[in-house]
């Protein structure tokens, strides 16, 4: 008779077993978008996750969430996200990618300048070109503007489709102007002061 219920229970445990579901790793699913792009010196907001797991249910209180976006600074940032349930399985981390770029990035590239300036003085053409900060938004890099030179570059700064060069002093001369920027070309109008002044107009079309 104890050999029959032993076999019983043995049948039973069995079966529950066989009836009992898998436990396999949770799964996160992203809230909002895989990719997002920021502007230079705006916040990142966190979205969140949820997860799910076959046993538990829901966990996404659970989940762990790590990685830092520098909103100051232009680069390619990851935020992950990883859980485990009660029985320690682990689900597959989660990233989001998280660029922060600098707006004026539309005018990255090679210029060729052709300067028109009051009075005697005469400016030939020569080419120039332009990079973004990586700290400032809307502030592009000059690399040449008349006769300034690659290492003392002018600094302007981007207002729609206007560009503001403020004033600064570039070697022995002091720059300042402001342009208006044409589908991907420029003209800037430009004071430049250091033993004569100079007022000229320079378009610039884009290489």
């Amino acid at each position: 008779m104890k050999l029959k219920t032993g076999l019983a229970f043995a049948v039973i445990a069995l079966v529950m077993m066989a009836c009992r579901k898998k436990d396999i790793q949770p799964v996160i699913k992203l809230n909002g978008a895989k990719e997002v792009t920021l502007s230079l010196g705006e916040s990142y907001v966190e979205a969140g996750a949820s997860a799910m797991d076959n046993r538990d249910g829901d966990i996404s209180d659970d989940i762990l969430i790590s990685g830092v976006v520098n909103k100051n600074k232009v680069g390619e940032y990851r935020v992950f996200y990883d859980v485990e349930d009660q029985e320690g399985n682990q689900a597959a981390t989660a990233i989001r990618f998280v660029n922060v770029v600098n707006d004026a990035d539309f005018m990255i590239g090679t210029y060729e300048a052709t300067p028109t300036c009051t009075g005697t003085m005469t400016a030939g053409q020569y080419h120039t070109s332009i990079r973004t900060s990586l700290t400032q938004n809307n502030e592009i890099i000059i690399r040449r503007v008349l006769f300034t030179v690659e290492d003392e570059p002018v600094i302007g700064k981007i207002s729609g489709n206007d560009i503001i060069i403020p004033s600064q002093e570039i070697g022995d001369h002091t720059v300042s102007g402001s342009g208006t920027i044409i589908d991907n070309d420029f003209i800037l109008n430009v004071t430049m002061d250091g033993g004569m002044t100079y007022d000229c107009t320079i378009n610039h079309i884009k290489q």
